[in-house]
């Protein structure tokens, strides 16, 4: 009954942020949409470097507001700050130029196979419409993850008050839903990744048999369909299977060769196009740097400044305008994450060791990203909402670390959430605070609201939330305040048994 309660807060506060977020605020959010607007128009996958977005997609790159992240993208794109502002374009919207590459075509096909039917079902709803279909489907595809989260977490912590703990974490996170509450593929992800961690536990284990090795390997040809961060769970599940109580080769064999079956056509056809196995822009750019330089680059670079920004773009990122909360705020968390980490050794498990080393071998592939980018831009950053593939597991690990302390981590994660929705995101959105020009934002004060016509400005620039912006704020709330209430109650409770 929990669970269900818990899944069903992930649906109402994912159809929150759906509506909360303006149309491509997401990260690559407009790219993506034109990557699953072609497949349900063309039947056809895009081609990277030569297939190009539709002119519904590309005008409107100049006819509404963008992330303040996009202000360079092409002349007369308008940032929301210049919006609010009545600043008027600099020249009509992209009427006379050719429409840009999908630059995300560089992406595995599976989500955009599974969302296109979304577009064929709503074709005359218009763009706003159809982006936020797309967004409500992902959310819905996201939250299968609940359960099997759930099942991954009874499994490894041996509690189910301590799994429902563990679950209710995750949705109270804000993070998570900035992530999938838009078309992109981290929530197909976020799916597949937590059925490929639960089968990696339960091989570990009890060893492996027939069908769990097939359905692990079916779950790996899924994840290298979606995302090519999943080549990261191959050399985890070989470690998993030698390891294991169980050794068989044959099994092994099956699990690896179901999922290159599966898989591994695209990862050939992306080598034959651009020269990389992965096909990622970043890494097709450096493709001719030798590696010599690739691991030079990692001897000297920054790795503390790196692992910041990967913390910081974890715990929150405000979309595609990357706004950011007080220092102060992030380092509240970088001490529970530590303090996690170190309660990890009283707990820990055979399944605990599963979930370390695929976190192991996804950091691994996110510290060569940060290699990449110091090469390019020549700074150590990277993308830590990338993590959110492992959530599930993540919460898990936080929980087994924390025991009975972990409702603080969802009460701080909820604050945040409230927080950051009410004082950061909706006060940007309806122009109430402004980047200076140096790209640093003040901070929100409520005696603002009075001062300007603020839902007259909801209704100009979010058409999603209409006449409706009461009654979802306070579904959203109430789901937020159960959440904690759930994970508090629940962590009290638990008992986590380290055998």
């Amino acid at each position: 009954m929990l669970v269900a309660g818990v899944w069903l807060c992930f649906l109402l506060r994912g159809l929150f942020y759906s509506m909360l977020l303006p149309v491509w605020e997401g990260f690559d959010e407009y790219s993506h949409f034109a990557y699953i607007e072609h497949v349900a128009r063309e039947s056809s996958l895009p081609i990277p470097g030569k297939t190009r977005m539709s002119r519904a997609v590309a005008e409107s790159l100049g006819t509404q507001p963008l992330p303040w992240q996009l202000r360079d993208l092409q002349p007369g794109v308008r940032t929301y700050d210049r919006y609010w502002q009545r600043l008027p374009p600099e020249r009509p919207a992209l009427a006379e130029t050719e429409p840009d590459y999908i630059y995300e075509a560089q992406q595995p096909p599976l989500y955009y196979w599974l969302m296109a039917p979304v577009l064929l079902i709503t074709p005359g709803g218009g763009l706003a419409v159809q982006v936020l279909a797309v967004r409500a489907a992902s959310i819905l595809l996201g939250s299968l993850a609940v359960p099997i989260g759930f099942m991954l977490a009874r499994r490894v912590l041996k509690s189910e008050a301590a799994a429902i703990a563990s679950i209710s974490l995750v949705v109270c996170m804000p993070m998570g839903f900035i992530n999938f509450a838009r078309a992109g593929n981290e929530s197909l992800a976020v799916v597949v990744y937590t059925v490929i961690a639960y089968y990696c536990v339960r091989i570990f284990k009890d060893g492996p048999t027939r069908a769990t090795s097939a359905a692990l390997g079916i779950a790996m040809g899924l994840g290298l369909l979606t995302k090519a961060y999943f080549l990261t769970a191959l050399p985890a599940a070989l470690v998993i299977f030698v390891f294991s109580r169980r050794r068989d080769l044959r099994l092994l064999l099956l699990t690896l060769g179901v999922a290159l079956v599966m898989g591994g056509w695209w990862y050939a056809r992306m080598l034959s196009m651009t020269g990389d196995l992965t096909g990622q822009i970043q890494s097709v750019a450096i493709r001719n740097v030798s590696m010599a330089d690739k691991l030079h680059t990692a001897a000297t670079l920054d790795w503390f400044r790196g692992l910041d920004t990967m913390l910081f773009s974890y715990i929150w990122f405000g979309g595609w305008s990357f706004l950011q909360v007080r220092g102060w705020m992030y380092h509240v968390f970088y001490v529970l994450f530590a303090v996690s980490i170190i309660g990890l050794w009283r707990a820990l498990n055979r399944g605990v060791l599963v979930l370390l080393l695929l976190h192991g071998c996804l950091l691994a592939a996110i510290a060569f990203h940060i290699v990449i980018a110091q090469i390019q831009h020549g700074q150590p950053m990277t993308c830590g909402w990338y993590l959110f593939c492992l959530v599930f597991a993540q919460a898990t690990l936080m929980c087994a670390g924390l025991g009975r302390w972990a409702g603080v981590a969802a009460i701080l994660f909820g604050l945040l959430d409230i927080y950051t929705s009410n004082m950061i995101l909706m006060p940007y959105y309806h122009g109430l605070t402004v980047h200076d020009a140096v790209g640093k934002m003040r901070a929100f004060r409520l005696e603002q609201i009075g001062a300007v016509e603020f839902w007259p400005r909801v209704l100009e620039l979010r058409p999603y939330l209409a006449g409706q912006a009461w009654p979802f704020a306070a579904v959203w709330i109430l789901a937020t305040i159960a959440l904690i209430a759930c994970a508090v109650l629940c962590a009290g409770q638990a008992r986590i048994r380290s055998k």
